[in-house]
């Protein structure tokens, strides 16, 4: 339907309008992903952090010791690189807590969904731009969100 014979775009849309900055990027991180996956990377990399990890025997601890790692990596590489990088430790981390794949998976969505700090986020830097709201505002509301995450979300995902 997006077609240039149907008129919706010109022939040179693609040249002219849109802007493949966004595509080339995920294209990047998924490249680097399934390299390091391809080299062995992801594996040694997932022996040597688990170990490091307090993980249990499938409990709420573990359920936070996965949380806390999920948090901690999607404030180290960007916001849209952070599902990326984490998927490679999903099934390790499963296998070293007892939880279930489905569950450490969700667990991980929580970690990369928690803001803590407004610049993790690109739509909260563009939003402190327009808005002119000052800056300490956008992080007590991050920090509270955060808490609020991390006291009811990572129970009410165990459960």
């Amino acid at each position: 339907m997006i077609w240039p014979r149907f008129g919706m775009l010109k022939p040179t849309a693609m040249k002219e309008q849109i802007d493949l900055t966004p595509a080339i990027f995920f294209a990047s991180i998924i490249t680097v992903v399934a390299t390091a996956s391809g080299a062995g990377l992801n594996q040694i990399l997932a022996d040597f952090i688990i170990e490091k990890l307090p993980l249990g025997d499938g409990g709420l601890p573990s359920v936070y010791s996965v949380y806390g790692f999920s948090l901690i990596l999607s404030h180290l590489t960007t916001a849209p690189a952070a599902p990326a990088a984490l998927v490679p430790f999903a099934e390790p981390l499963a296998q070293a807590t007892g939880l279930s794949l489905e569950a450490v998976s969700m667990t991980q969505i929580l970690g990369i969904s928690t803001t803590a700090i407004p610049y993790q986020a690109p739509p909260l830097i563009v939003a402190m731009s327009i808005s002119k709201v000052p800056n300490a505002i956008f992080l007590r509301l991050c920090a509270w969100l955060a808490l609020a995450v991390t006291v009811v979300g990572v129970p009410l995902t165990y459960l």
